[in-house]
């Protein structure tokens, strides 16, 4: 009980420093404003355009600070997936061109790629994979289902798809061998 007492004291005690803060800070206005206003019109001038001038400033910096963060972030998260969708087309493919595929082959393949997917994947790439899983585990699932999965990998990798489409995709991934064994 003690321990809660004074926890609500401290409370207390920090909303009411943040009011002197406030009182204080509007005080500090007010006063700048008064010898503002008492100030010669050409001096007023002078005040006001080099006080936007350094807000000005400020903002581009900071602006410019931000925007280089989020390109980082997007850069790590660029590699995170790169490494991720690279890794999972390799596994499928070698699975693929040695036959059919067991369940215990594809079961950590799988999980490998939706450990990782689920924080980094864009929702379309999720969307395709989810497609691909529901069509598998119906028996309806065929080599489209996968092109469609890739085409979902290079647009989240930030690439546009234009002119290229799944037949496109599995022809440069396959021959017309293991095109057969995948869609049997």
């Amino acid at each position: 009980m003690k321990g809660k007492s004074i926890q609500i004291f401290y409370t207390i005690l920090g909303f009411v420093l943040l009011a002197l803060i406030i009182y204080a800070l509007i005080r500090v206005l007010l006063g700048g404003w008064t010898a503002y206003k008492s100030l010669s019109d050409n001096v007023q001038i002078a005040i006001a355009a080099g006080v936007l001038s350094i807000a000005g400033t400020l903002a581009s910096l900071i602006y410019t600070k931000l925007k280089e963060k989020q390109l980082q972030i997007e850069a790590s998260h660029a590699a995170k997936k790169q490494r991720l969708y690279s890794q999972y087309t390799k596994e499928v493919f070698d699975i693929i061109t040695r036959g059919e595929g067991t369940e215990e082959e594809w079961l950590p393949v799988r999980k490998r790629f939706l450990e990782n997917s689920l924080l980094w994947s864009d929702e379309k790439v999720l969307n395709a994979f989810h497609q691909m899983r529901i069509k598998a585990q119906n028996g309806a699932y065929t080599s489209d289902d996968f092109a469609r999965l890739i085409m979902a990998f290079r647009k989240d990798l930030g690439l546009k798809n234009k002119n290229l489409n799944e037949q496109i995709i599995l022809e440069i991934m396959y021959d017309k061998e293991d095109l057969k064994k995948f869609n049997s």
